[in-house]
């Protein structure tokens, strides 16, 4: 049972998908690093997904690309573009690391 609560864990831990409430109990969050690259697959299958729905329509590759961007993004809540902000304004600053 710890193993689906540390999936659970991982999943609202790096998705905005709708999770029950678990305990985020030392025990419970032992095995949750394991789950990242599961919710990666499972952000990467719904990209994957929407890309099946846009070969049906004839779309601009402009809208495929703004679709592309922004499921992951919507998905995520911008976790991953956070910290990637976070690094281009800290080596983009030019002021020493003090």
């Amino acid at each position: 049972m710890n193993l689906i609560q540390s999936f659970i864990i991982a999943l609202a831990m790096y998705s905005k998908i709708p999770v029950p409430r678990v305990d985020w109990n030392k025990q419970n969050m032992r095995y949750a690093m394991c789950f990242f690259p599961v919710v990666g697959m499972i952000i990467g299958a719904c990209v994957y997904a929407l890309g099946l729905g846009l070969a049906q329509c004839q779309v601009s590759g402009l809208f495929r690309g703004v679709a592309f961007t922004m499921l992951p993004l919507l998905i995520s809540g911008g976790i991953h573009m956070d910290g990637y902000f976070d690094t281009v304004d800290a080596r983009r600053s030019y002021k020493s690391k003090e």
